[in-house]
């Protein structure tokens, strides 16, 4: 195993931790000041609703743009905060790894939060993509996130590979 690359990558997503952490913190306040404010044009202009651009979003009305705020506050602040679990998951899988227990059980639960993790940024995406179509469009929009999905079902793969892993790990340790 090359423990330089893995010390390497895991430092890596430690600085990409703690970005994420401080990203979500500074997301949090200015999409509270938005809402407070009821300014969509302070969180970043035209709004991309699956495919068409509303770029007057004053057009919508206040109450219309703070629930679609709380909405994109939402999504965003939970999308955030997965990628910071999934982020959080990798570095104690790493972590255990450089200590030199890669086939451990906890890292095959690890890889399954993972798995989890990107099964519900689907959920995430799925009902974000409902909630804008109702709010701006009057309509239901429904967009299945199929590469999220397959992520999913690639890490959750991984996962049972790595349980492969242990099993076979185990049945050596016990062979004379």
């Amino acid at each position: 195993m090359n423990f330089k690359l893995i010390g390497i990558t895991k430092k890596v997503f430690d600085v990409l931790f703690w970005l994420g952490v401080l990203a979500t913190v500074f997301v949090v306040g200015a999409l509270v000041i938005a809402i407070v404010a009821g300014d969509i044009e302070g969180v970043g202009g035209g709004l991309i609703v699956d495919g068409p651009v509303v770029d007057d979003v004053t057009a919508l009305g206040d109450a219309r743009i703070r629930v679609l705020l709380v909405g994109i506050g939402v999504t965003v602040v939970s999308t955030l905060g997965l990628f910071l679990y999934i982020a959080f998951q990798i570095r104690r899988a790493l972590g255990s790894i450089l200590v030199g227990s890669a086939f451990r059980a906890e890292n095959y639960g690890r890889l399954r939060r993972i798995a989890f993790a990107i099964f519900w940024l689907a959920v995430i995406e799925v009902v974000s993509v409902l909630w804008t179509g109702a709010v701006v469009n009057g309509a239901l929009d429904v967009n299945i996130p199929i590469w999220t999905l397959a992520d999913g079902l690639l890490a959750l793969s991984i996962a049972e590979i790595y349980k492969a892993g242990i099993t076979l790990q185990d049945e050596n340790e016990l062979t004379v």
